[in-house]
């Protein structure tokens, strides 16, 4: 079994330095750090940017689903807090979510869009989950708000019913063989996000398959060097 819970992982590079917050996918059951978190941060190392890799609590059923948001919420205040063990940039920073880590980046984006919380430049979202509905993942739903569930709490979770004025420039990758998370969720949310006058750029691919991470040597290879070109033309 997987011990749940809050863990902040920092991989530095020169004091203030740009940084992304990493989440891992895993279906709210588990962490994906060997594919998406740790290779993912060496790369945006690599590249003169810091990486925090985010372990979140799982498995709430629906008991605790606002847990891993709350986990979200305290890595960034954390991180931007005025007195901060962290000397990165207060400025240029970014949200990085894959699968079901997509969904829960996405989640903070719309409640800080409501609550005025702080904004990444942009959010990157690998495959992710995006709606409760149709096209969701059915056991990344399970997991996240219980099997038996209502439709305004699935509205509620549902990524595209919370994009508002003021989202930030977001980047998709998904592919239209993901057997796991329908390329579908991707589109929900770059239409949403369009409809308000926000800007959305989804890489779409005909093959490849989903927990790739980094994409080496799949059709999905080159994803992140084209997320971070996003990334650096909309610093502010």
């Amino acid at each position: 079994m997987i011990i749940s819970g809050y863990k902040l992982d920092y991989l530095p590079t020169t004091p203030g330095a740009p940084w992304a917050l990493i989440v891992p996918g895993g279906g709210y059951w588990g962490w994906m750090d060997i594919s998406e978190g740790k290779p993912v941060a060496k790369y945006l190392n690599a590249h003169g940017i810091a990486a925090f890799i985010l372990r979140y609590h799982l498995r709430s059923f629906g008991r605790r689903r606002r847990m891993p948001l709350r986990d979200v919420q305290r890595a960034i205040f954390s991180i931007l807090a005025v007195n901060s063990q962290y000397d990165v940039s207060r400025q240029h920073w970014s949200i990085w979510g894959a699968s079901a880590g997509g969904h829960l980046a996405g989640e903070y984006v719309g409640r800080a869009l409501e609550q005025h919380l702080p904004l990444p430049e942009t959010l990157v979202m690998l495959y992710p989950v995006v709606t409760m509905h149709h096209f969701t993942n059915r056991l990344t739903r399970m997991a996240l708000i219980g099997p038996m569930t209502s439709e305004k709490t699935k509205d509620a979770h549902s990524l595209e019913q919370h994009v508002q004025p003021g989202w930030p420039p977001t980047f998709l990758t998904a592919s239209e063989q993901d057997g796991l998370v329908p390329y579908q969720n991707s589109l929900l949310l770059a239409r949403a996000i369009k409809r308000v006058g926000g800007e959305a750029h989804m890489r779409l691919y005909h093959v490849g398959h989903h927990g790739v991470g980094l994409g080496i040597d799949t059709p999905l290879e080159g994803w992140a060097d084209a997320a971070l070109a996003y990334w650096r033309d909309h610093w502010r």
